[in-house]
C-alpha cells in the first residue's frame, strides 16, 4: 500500500515521520513538494520517494494525504479531480468540510482530520471524521495512520471546528479570532518579574493592577480588559454550548475579584457554578460569594473549605466536637451555596507529598458531610475505596430528601461522638459519627437504624415503614452478607424476602429484623418487604452480581535495550497499598538481572493482585533523573 502526500510542509513531515517510525507492514511513502530540497531529509530518514508532480503522487498512491495550505487546496483538487476515482483521500486542511471536499473530488472516500502541532513529537490528539463513502476498512486504516503520531479520535463533523480551535489550527471560533497578548497581563504580575521580561521582549503589560492575590504559577490576567473578558466568555460558550458541559468550576478564585465570576456567569448562564476560594475563614468565603452578585443575586456556589477543615480536625484529632466549628453548610443563609468536600487534588495524600490530608476516619467524615445540607462532592478515591458505605449514605440521604437548604440541629456534641438531625423533604435523618458512634441509639422515640459502618450510623424515622437491605446494588465477591432491617413503628415487624426478583409474600423467606443473609454466586435480584399481620409492604429491590475471587500473581517486564540501560529501577504504588518498593527512597528497587523471553532481555518483578479492585502502578527509571512516564493500573502480567 502506498501513502502519498500532496504537500510536505511541517505537519505532513511530522505525519511522514510518525508513519515511517510505526513500520506498518506493506506501507511505503511518496510525496510531492514544490520545493523538493525541503523534503530531502524525509527521503533519507523515512524512505519517502519524491514525486515530480501531484499527478504522479495520485497515480502511485492508494491513500492520498492532502496537506497543502487551505487557500491553495481548491487549485490542487481541480488538478487531480479527473483521476481521483478509487482512492482514499485524507485531508488535513483546516476549515475544509467534507461536503466542500466532495463537491470537488466527487463522492470518493474522504477522511477529514485535524492534527495539531504536537504531531512533531508524536503526541498529537487528532480529531477525524469520514464521509459516507468511506467503508469500515478505510476508517480503520485512517485511524491507524493518524494514530502513528499521537492519539486519533473519531468525532462527529460538527465538532471538528472545536477540535481545530482547541488545537490552535482553526482560524477562528464562530468566525472570530480570540487571542490574549502581553497587554492582558496585570501590571505588577509576579512581583514585577513579568514586567522585567516584557521589557526584554519589547512588549507592554496592562496598566491595571491585579484585583486579587498574586501567584507566580502563571500569568495574572487583567480581567478589567475587554479582550480578556471576551476570550473567557467565548471559552465558556465553547464549553457549555458546543461541548455540552452543564457547569463551570472556577479555579483559584482568590486570584481575581469575585465580580468577574458574576460577570462571566451572567453571560454564560451555566446550570451550575462553583468557585475554589481556598480559605478556611468562613467570613472570607462569604465575602467572595457576595462579590459575585449581579442584580443583587449571588452568581456561584463555593467549595466549603471552612467545613472541610472542621471535618479534617475532627477526624485527625479524634475530637468530634470540632465539627461544631462548622462552615458554609452550617450557616442558615449560605448553606445553599456550599459545595462540601473532604479531599481534593490539593489536599490529598500523595506518594511524594503529604499535602493536607484527612489521615483517618474518612468514612465517618463522609457520613457527616452526606447527612448535612449543602451539595456534597465525594472525593473519587474515597468512592472507589469505600463504595458500599458511601453508596448507602447517598441512598439514605436520597430517601430522606436531604437537600442544600435542609434544616439541621446538633443532637449531641462530645469529643467521642457528634450527632446531627437533618430534616429532608420526606423525613428526618439522624447521623452519629465518631469513635463511639456505633454504640449510639436515639433516646427519643420514632427512630430505626437504617445503615452503619466504621464509626458512623444513620437512623431514619419509623414512619417510613419500609424494609431496608444494608448492601446497595452492585458487584460483590465471595458470598457477601446483607443485613435486612425494618424501618417501622411496629416493633414486631419481620422481613420477607426473595432472591429471584419475585414479589415477597408471607410465604416467602421470613426472618427477624436485623438478620444477615448470605448472597450466593450469580446474578441476584433481592426483594425485601415488611411483614406485619400477614401483609407485606414497603418493598425495596437491590440487584447484585456476585462473583468469586482469589488472589493471583502477576509479573511486570520492562525491556530497556532501545535506550541502553543495563538495569531498571521499579518505583511502584497503588491498589491495596502493599505494592510499594522495598527501597522507600526514589527511584525504588533496582533490578539488574535480566530474563530472556522471545529473544529479548527483560528486567522483571512479581506482585500479587490481592482484591478485585487491586492494581499496581509503575515508574521505570535508570537513575534518579532518568525515568519513564507513569504506567498505571496494571492488573495482569505485562511487557513494557
Amino acid at each position: 500500500m502506498v501513502i502519498g502526500f500532496i504537500g510536505l510542509g511541517n505537519m505532513a513531515s511530522a505525519m511522514v515521520r510518525g508513519i515511517a517510525a510505526a513500520q506498518l507492514e506493506g506501507v511505503t511513502l511518496c510525496g510531492h513538494n514544490p520545493h523538493p530540497e525541503k523534503a530531502k531529509a524525509l527521503t533519507e530518514s523515512c524512505g519517502l520517494r519524491l514525486c515530480a508532480s501531484n499527478a504522479e503522487v495520485l497515480s502511485a498512491s492508494d491513500v492520498v494525504v492532502l496537506a497543502v495550505k487551505p487557500q491553495i487546496l481548491e487549485g490542487v483538487l481541480a488538478e487531480i479531480a479527473p483521476q481521483a476515482a478509487g482512492r482514499l483521500f485524507l485531508s488535513v486542511a483546516a476549515g475544509k468540510e467534507l461536503a466542500w471536499l466532495e463537491a470537488r473530488l466527487g463522492h470518493e472516500a474522504i477522511i477529514r482530520a485535524m492534527p495539531n502541532i504536537n504531531a512533531v513529537v508524536g503526541a498529537s490528539v487528532t480529531g477525524w471524521c469520514a464521509n459516507d463513502a468511506a467503508d469500515t476498512a478505510q476508517r480503520e486504516l485512517a485511524a491507524r495512520l493518524l494514530g502513528t503520531f499521537g492519539t486519533a479520535v473519531e468525532v462527529p463533523e460538527r465538532f471538528m471546528g472545536i477540535v481545530g480551535a482547541i488545537g490552535g489550527a482553526a482560524p477562528a471560533y464562530k468566525d472570530k479570532t480570540y487571542k490574549m497578548t502581553a497587554a492582558d497581563v496585570c501590571a505588577g504580575d509576579d512581583k514585577g518579574k513579568a514586567a522585567e521580561e516584557a521589557k526584554k521582549q519589547s512588549v507592554s503589560l496592562s496598566a491595571n493592577y491585579d484585583t486579587g492575590e498574586d501567584w507566580d504559577g502563571m500569568r495574572d490576567l487583567d480581567h478589567n480588559s475587554a479582550n480578556v473578558q471576551n476570550c473567557v466568555k467565548a471559552y465558556l460558550d465553547l464549553l457549555l454550548n458546543d461541548l455540552g458541559y452543564a457547569g463551570v468550576r472556577y479555579d483559584m478564585t482568590k486570584g481575581y475579584a469575585g465580580k468577574f465570576t458574576g460577570l462571566y456567569n451572567k453571560a454564560a448562564n451555566p446550570t451550575y457554578s462553583v468557585g475554589e476560594y481556598f480559605d478556611g475563614n468562613k467570613t472570607n468565603v462569604i465575602n467572595w460569594l457576595n462579590a459575585t452578585k449581579v442584580d443583587d443575586k449571588i452568581m456561584s456556589a463555593a467549595f466549603d473549605f471552612p467545613i472541610r477543615y472542621s471535618m479534617r480536625d475532627a477526624a485527625n484529632n479524634g475530637n468530634w466536637s470540632k465539627l461544631a466549628n462548622g462552615g458554609l453548610a452550617t450557616d442558615v443563609v449560605y448553606k445553599r451555596y456550599a459545595v462540601t468536600f473532604l479531599e481534593n487534588h490539593d489536599t490529598e495524600k500523595r506518594s511524594d507529598d503529604d499535602q493536607d490530608p484527612i489521615r483517618k476516619d474518612t468514612l465517618a467524615a463522609n457520613a457527616y458531610m452526606i447527612a448535612m445540607p449543602g451539595t456534597p462532592c465525594v472525593f473519587y478515591k474515597h468512592w472507589t475505596d469505600c463504595k458500599q458505605d458511601i453508596k448507602n449514605m447517598i441512598l439514605v440521604r436520597y430517601i430522606a430528601g436531604i437537600h442544600n437548604e435542609s434544616r439541621w440541629s446538633c443532637t449531641e456534641n462530645s469529643a467521642k461522638r457528634y450527632v446531627v438531625t437533618t430534616t429532608g423533604k420526606n423525613m428526618k435523618l439522624r447521623a452519629a459519627v465518631g469513635t463511639t458512634a456505633n454504640a449510639y441509639t436515639p433516646t427519643d422515640d420514632g427512630w430505626a437504624l437504617a445503615a452503619e459502618g466504621y464509626h458512623w450510623r444513620y437512623f431514619l424515622e419509623t414512619s417510613l415503614e419500609t424494609a431496608w437491605p444494608s448492601l446497595p446494588s452492585g458487584t460483590y465477591y465471595n458470598e457477601p452478607t446483607v443485613t435486612l432491617r425494618a424501618i417501622s413503628a411496629n416493633a414486631d415487624a419481620k422481613i420477607a424476602y426473595t432472591l429471584d426478583g419475585s414479589e415477597p409474600t408471607a410465604k416467602s423467606n421470613v426472618v427477624a429484623n436485623g438478620t444477615a443473609i448470605t448472597l450466593p454466586e450469580g446474578n441476584i435480584t433481592l426483594k425485601v418487604g415488611l411483614l406485619v399481620d400477614g401483609n407485606v409492604s414497603g418493598v425495596e429491590t437491590r440487584s447484585y452480581e456476585v462473583k468469586s475471587f482469589k488472589p493471583y500473581p502477576i509479573s511486570v517486564y520492562v525491556n530497556t535495550e532501545n535506550v541502553g540501560w543495563d538495569h531498571a529501577y521499579f518505583w511502584t504504588w497503588g491498589g491495596d497499598e502493599t505494592h510499594g518498593p522495598a527501597n522507600k527512597d526514589w527511584p525504588g528497587d533496582k533490578v539488574a538481572t535480566a530474563t530472556e523471553h522471545n529473544g529479548k532481555k527483560w528486567f522483571a518483578k512479581s506482585f500479587s493482585i490481592n482484591t478485585p479492585t487491586d492494581y499496581v502502578s509503575f515508574v521505570f527509571a535508570k537513575d534518579k533523573s532518568t525515568q519513564t512516564a507513569d504506567v498505571s493500573n496494571v492488573t495482569a502480567t505485562s511487557y513494557f
